[in-house]
């Protein structure tokens, strides 16, 4: 009897070891969670008070591609202040990519502007660049220097502010082509490309001058369209007709007035007559 109680008493013993050892194991674990977990917000803490959120440099921190026409100096420029306060002054976290996108594309050479931030390995910017098309040079009169490129958006690029644009050979002339929609664009695409299939030659210039009176000249042609309304594509279409029989004409021909909705007029002096169509 005495020995069964013995046993009973060491078993009883025994577990109450076990439960101790087991709530000291527990005991450890909480303490090393805890720890851990101190450690890290001592960490978190520690990055966010000593790691270089802000830019130092602009020049070394803002990293530009894409960019042909617009210097890199000219976005960064647009860049430099940040709703009334240096950039460098701002964390990185705190700049909003789209409005730094918006304030690159108020540049007219660009189009599109795409912005990422980054932290690591020290706060910068990265910038992908799209630029206008080119799509025709402007000047205001025949006779004066290109002052600004028209983009296939119908932007103005003016040539001083960015001198390296494409200045294509297709020349606008007026104050109008300055401020041409899109659709003003595709529109005329269509029909100076049409000039150009029709007579074999390229289109020098379409002078917008006067709204009423438009002119366009080629390398050995002048084209009198009246307006640019919704009739242009239909007295567009009686070069086919009229080109053919320029050649047999004895006299130099000035221009052919397109103008009028009734028939095709042929404006000649007395000048040596030249080959029209190149024949």
């Amino acid at each position: 009897m005495k020995a069964h109680l013995k046993q009973r008493q060491e078993t009883i013993k025994s577990r109450r070891q076990k439960r101790k050892i087991a709530r000291q194991a527990r005991l450890r674990r909480q303490i090393l969670r805890y720890s851990s977990l101190l450690i890290l917000i001592s960490l978190g803490a520690s990055c966010l008070i000593f790691l270089p959120w802000k830019m130092k440099d602009i020049n070394q921190d803002i990293h530009i591609n894409g960019n042909i026409v617009t210097s890199d100096k000219q976005i960064k420029n647009v860049l430099a202040n940040y709703a009334g306060i240096s950039i460098q002054n701002i964390p990185i976290y705190k700049l909003d990519p789209q409005k730094l996108e918006k304030e690159i594309c108020s540049l007219e050479s660009v189009n599109h502007a795409f912005v990422r931030r980054y932290l690591f390995p020290c706060p910068h910017l990265e910038i992908v660049i799209l630029e206008e098309f080119p799509w025709a040079s402007y000047a205001d009169a025949p006779d004066q220097n290109i002052s600004g490129v028209i983009a296939q958006t119908g932007r103005f690029v003016p040539v001083s502010k960015f001198p390296q644009v494409i200045q294509p050979n297709l020349k606008f002339i007026g104050k109008k082509a300055s401020h041409m929609k899109e659709s003003d664009i595709k529109q005329w695409a269509l029909w100076t490309n049409y000039i150009v299939d029709e007579t074999g030659q390229s289109v020098k210039y379409v002078d917008l001058r006067e709204e009423d009176n438009i002119w366009v000249e080629t390398d050995n042609l002048r084209l009198k369209l009246g307006s640019a309304d919704i009739n242009l594509n239909k007295r567009l279409g009686r070069l086919a007709s009229v080109l053919p029989s320029l050649n047999t004409i004895n006299q130099h021909v000035d221009y052919i007035d397109l103008s009028l909705d009734s028939n095709v007029p042929v404006k000649v002096s007395k000048k040596t007559n030249s080959p029209i169509l190149g024949n």
